[in-house]
């Protein structure tokens, strides 16, 4: 995959990837209880993308004290009651590539902090994604996001970056076709 600005054909492609990746998301999603482990999710996101002619490029499915590991990947752990689990996938498909996180409450319901945070992770989300826009310069964004999150007393939780080019280069300023992923995290 080249790191210059998509065609409308290509964006399509692409687009295609991620709502494949976010159907295996959605069937983790579901199947997500206590008692199961890690890699009963990453089964249920595999087989989607299996199942719709793509093919998983990574899967990282961290529950409990694995959902803060950046990049875990053992996907051995079992998931119990209470924990959250991040579910950071995402495939090639027809040549292009998918990347969607998502965090769960494995119970079903969040606790009344993780929902505190859960809300301030995604207010910066949505927010970052309204502000995405040609002409803005990435790196931009992710000290928005960051000063945002250290406003809500969380900076030193916020150890990586906001996201990352799915096309494009680092640093970018965004042009029409740029893509990249907005992830923020606590």
């Amino acid at each position: 995959e080249s790191q210059e600005t998509k065609s409308p054909a290509e964006i399509e492609r692409m687009r295609r990837a991620v709502a494949i990746t976010g159907q295996g998301v959605i069937e983790a999603m579901r199947l997500a209880a206590p008692g199961l482990y890690e890699y009963n999710l990453e089964a249920a996101v595999n087989y989607v993308h299996r199942a719709n002619g793509a093919k998983a490029t990574f899967n990282i499915i961290g529950a409990g004290p694995n959902s803060v590991i950046l990049h875990h990947r053992s996907n051995d752990r079992r998931l119990e009651a209470g924990d959250l689990a991040v579910i950071d996938v995402g495939c090639a498909y027809d040549g292009f590539d998918s990347d969607i996180t998502r965090t769960i409450p494995v119970s079903g319901k969040f606790t009344p902090e993780q929902k505190k945070i859960y809300e301030i992770v995604l207010d910066v989300n949505k927010k970052m994604i309204a502000m995405a826009k040609p002409g803005v310069d990435s790196q931009a964004l992710d000290k928005i996001a960051h000063e945002m999150i250290e406003k809500a007393g969380y900076g030193k939780y916020f150890n990586h970056g906001l996201g990352h080019p799915l096309s494009g280069g680092t640093g970018m300023v965004l042009t029409p076709g740029s893509i990249i992923t907005i992830e923020p995290g606590i």
